[in-house]
């Protein structure tokens, strides 16, 4: 198990404090803030908002590259230690291409319907080595906090995945730890259980370009969603979406072989 997230300071510590503006996205939005509420979990934004800079000054700075959606979920998590699941969409939209080898139709199944799709072999009850991959990614003091898996089944994904990976990096960017520990815990516990059926691998692409794409090398939240692509490879490498991005990502390619091969005791 990670170390516990900190704690937060109350909203009440923060009614005497000075006010700061962000503008946010294209249209920048105003999101007048506490200064304390942030600069209490980032070093960076601690030297955006007291620091030298000009923003310091006049109070304001332009975000134009943040989504307002994530910036919402940033104050709530710089008041309250934890920001709100996003919206699920369901059913999954069936994919307009299906199984075409004899192999894949025999992992995934060839029926329209998505509920009659098989899911790969890694994903079943059984396979607790599986599972249990993912507890050194989950953080003790959240565990009680995290979703009913029962919301995921037949859910499509990808809001969530990629608000978790937005949420992720922005902590990266910001070097909020707590923020980090919060968002890679629950992706974590996404991928554990989702049902990577023909249909929802998309999803899990869309993860990975997310992440591999704002995040460095030897991350720990690649090292989590390579390891995972690695205990399915076998099921996964015969979906276009999958042999497409493993084409286009090589960092993403060789993390996969890397850990298929054993290098890192998977």
């Amino acid at each position: 198990m990670m170390a516990e997230t900190p704690g937060v300071l109350e909203v009440k510590h923060f009614t005497r404090a000075g006010l700061f503006k962000f503008l946010v996205g294209p249209g920048h939005k105003e999101y007048i803030v506490h200064k304390e509420a942030f600069v209490s979990i980032s070093p960076v934004l601690r030297a955006l908002m007291t620091g030298p800079k000009c923003e310091a000054g006049t109070g304001v700075a332009v975000l134009d590259d943040i989504e307002e959606d994530i910036m919402t979920a940033l104050c709530h998590f710089a008041y309250s230690g934890r920001y709100d699941m996003p919206v699920l969409n369901n059913p999954i939209t069936p994919l307009p291409y299906r199984p075409e080898s004899v192999e894949a139709k025999r992992i995934f199944g060839d029926d329209d319907n998505r509920e009659e799709l098989r899911v790969c072999s890694g994903f079943t009850s059984s396979s607790q080595p599986f599972y249990s991959m993912f507890d050194q990614y989950m953080s003790s003091s959240l565990i009680e906090h995290l979703e009913d898996p029962l919301v995921f089944k037949y859910a499509d994904m990808t809001n969530a995945f990629l608000h978790h990976a937005k949420m992720y990096i922005l902590g990266d960017r910001y070097d909020i730890k707590s923020l980090r520990v919060f968002a890679l815990c629950h992706l974590a516990h996404c991928l554990s259980h989702f049902r990577d059926t023909w249909d929802a691998i998309p999803s899990f692409v869309a993860l990975v370009k997310q992440i591999y794409g704002w995040t460095r090398e030897d991350d720990r939240v690649r090292e989590l969603l390579s390891k995972c692509a690695a205990a399915q490879y076998r099921d996964y490498v015969h979906h276009p979406d999958v042999c497409k991005v493993l084409k286009e990502c090589p960092d993403f390619c060789f993390d996969v072989l890397r850990h298929s091969t054993g290098e890192s005791g998977v």
